[in-house]
Parts: structure tokens; sequence; C-alpha cells
């Protein structure tokens, strides 16, 4: 049995998934997609991820200022962490899209695993 947070983590995980699979929905479906390409294209969102969480990480304490009408404020960790969930969501769908095709592929006897 997985630990309750985990179970969580999990679904707030498949629900960021949806709402990307949601916002995508006009593209083609992934079923007509090369594994080259779903791989390329998971390449791509690892890159992204590693851009947002570079940029939460390098503007730790950042302050940046308005003019000066305004207050000094802090940089929006809120708005970058919500980046990062979405870039998430779109790796675990490139992750899922590949296991989908070639679970299909493997149900026709078009792959085996080797052991």
């Amino acid at each position: 049995m997985i630990r309750e947070e985990d179970e969580q983590a999990m679904l707030n995980l498949v629900n960021d998934m949806k709402t990307k699979l949601n916002s995508n929905i006009h593209k083609r479906h992934h079923s007509n997609q090369s594994l080259i390409y779903l791989f390329e294209r998971l390449d791509e969102e690892l890159s992204e991820l590693k851009e947002e969480i570079n940029k939460l990480v390098n503007t730790n304490n950042c302050m940046v200022s308005f003019p000066e009408d305004k207050d000094v404020w802090e940089y929006d960790y809120e708005s970058e962490k919500l980046h990062i969930l979405m870039e998430c969501a779109d790796i675990a769908n490139f992750v899922m899209m590949i296991h989908a095709n070639v679970s299909a592929d493997r149900s026709r006897g078009e792959y085996t695993l080797i052991k």
C-alpha cells in the first residue's frame, strides 16, 4: 500500500495532466505519433522543466523594484511553482503517451519485453 500523501500527489498530478491534455485536444492524438517523436518531445519538456526550476532556484531571495510609487516586492514564487507543476504534467503526459503506444503495440504482438 502506498502512503496517503503519495496517493494525493498522484491524484494532483493526474488532474494537472488532464488539464494539459484538454488544453491540447486540438493536436494530433499520440497514437498517430512515432515513439521517436514522442521521446524528442519528452526531452524538450524536460529541458523546459529544468529552465523553470533554475528560475526558481536562481531567484532565491531576489527582489524586484517597481516604480517609486510602489513597494519593492519579492519574486513571484507561486507563479513559478505553477509553471513547474504544468511542466511536470507535460512530462507525465508524454511518458503516458509513450507507455500507451508501446502497450498498444505489445497487445498486438508487435513488441516483446526482454528480461
